[in-house]
């Protein structure tokens, strides 16, 4: 199991996250049934991966197979300090990129008059749980952090790994992680989920398509998909932390 034996903390993160999706669905149902049902899908998605990535792989060794045939996974020693190091400054990397795209696809999106005023240019599930005057606002935030983490994070990368499946009909060695078909495929349906579910301009297929991208290229540069998860979870908190401060009520503006 290659990502158990190189990133043991990914599955433990992904075991978490799978009991705490339901209980987080279970208590936003009478508020939000529609968020409860979304939750209750990432939790599926989520279990669906850890039996693709590591029962399958146990299995068979296939997902070992793929990553290995890429031309810029890069095989790390991560009981190695260097190693690991190199794979958080990759990671670190990753995200301020990941910014800098999103804020030019955000400002761009503002001046062609898409949207009203400039916004980063993916976009975050925050409105999974509408805070009001009559509830906490630190609450509030510890459960968005909650779902982004065990949640929203988990899930839409286990959706991301489900496609890794048509690797075993259409794969291609040599070629980059990010430009394998699964992977391909797999962005790509994650950015119509964005556009779909988050009711967002079309061009957001784009801008979460290059998110897909560069996190992928990431993880092959550092040796472990955990990457994605990582860069994914930082992105998504930030922004909605950087919504409760700068809110100006220290609250969460929900759907503006």
């Amino acid at each position: 199991m290659v990502e158990f034996e190189e990133s043991p903390s990914l599955l433990v993160w992904k075991i978490l996250a799978v009991p705490v999706s339901f209980v987080l669905a279970f208590f936003t149902y009478l508020e939000n049934e529609s968020a409860a049902i979304l939750l209750i899908g990432f939790g599926v998605l989520n279990l669906a991966s850890i039996c693709i990535v590591y029962v399958l792989d146990f299995l068979t060794g296939w997902y070992s197979n793929i990553v290995e045939s890429c031309s810029d996974w890069d095989d790390m020693n991560f009981s190695s300090l260097s190693d690991a190091q190199r794979s958080y400054v990759l990671m670190l990397v990753g995200l301020i990129v990941l910014f800098i795209v999103s804020s030019v696809c955000g400002f761009f999106l503002s001046i062609t008059g898409q949207i009203e005023s400039f916004s980063f240019g993916f976009w975050v599930p925050n409105d999974l749980y509408p805070l009001s005057w009559s509830s906490s606002a630190v609450l509030g935030l510890g459960v968005s952090l909650l779902s982004t983490l065990f949640a929203v994070v988990p899930g839409e990368e286990g959706f991301k790994n489900c496609f890794l499946v048509i690797n075993k009909a259409f794969s291609f060695e040599g070629l980059p992680f990010c430009l394998q078909p699964c992977r391909l495929a797999a962005n790509f349906f994650w950015a119509l989920l964005h556009v779909v579910l988050g009711q967002n301009n079309p061009f957001f297929v784009v801008s979460v398509f290059l998110a897909g991208c560069i996190m992928d290229t990431v993880s092959a540069r550092s040796g472990t998909i955990e990457n994605n998860y990582r860069i994914h979870a930082l992105f998504n908190s930030i922004i909605i932390i950087g919504s409760f401060v700068f809110s100006g009520v220290l609250t969460i503006v929900w759907g503006a």
